[in-house]
């Protein structure tokens, strides 16, 4: 049934001129960005064994009250885990409420 109605989506925006324009505006500018995406995954890659080696397996999860709700599941203790803690860092999603899952094990 979803895929039904993803090809259905499909053949409607090949109808609309303006959709059609996105499609092909898009396409053009795509490969222009593989560039900058594929340094963004090798820095975040790089930075993600980089925690991984400075505070991996430092931050227990649960274990500091002090911490804002479920940020203790922000760490670098599996490469997985890192990644997802450098992309919400990335998108700026309450980096200083991350930053604190860090400091407090650190001790300062």
């Amino acid at each position: 049934v979803f895929t039904g109605r993803a090809f259905d989506m499909i053949r409607c925006l090949r109808l609309n001129e303006e959709a059609r324009g996105i499609v092909k505006r898009s396409s053009e500018v795509i490969p222009a960005l593989l560039g900058p995406i594929l340094l963004i995954i090798s820095a975040m890659h790089i930075f993600a064994y980089l925690g991984m080696a400075i505070w991996g397996g430092k931050v227990v999860c649960g274990a500091n009250p002090d911490l804002t709700p479920y940020y203790d599941l922000n760490n670098f203790n599996t490469y997985l885990s890192g990644v997802i803690t450098l992309f919400q860092v990335l998108v700026v999603n309450d980096w200083h409420a991350i930053a604190l899952v860090f400091i407090l094990p650190a001790g300062h």
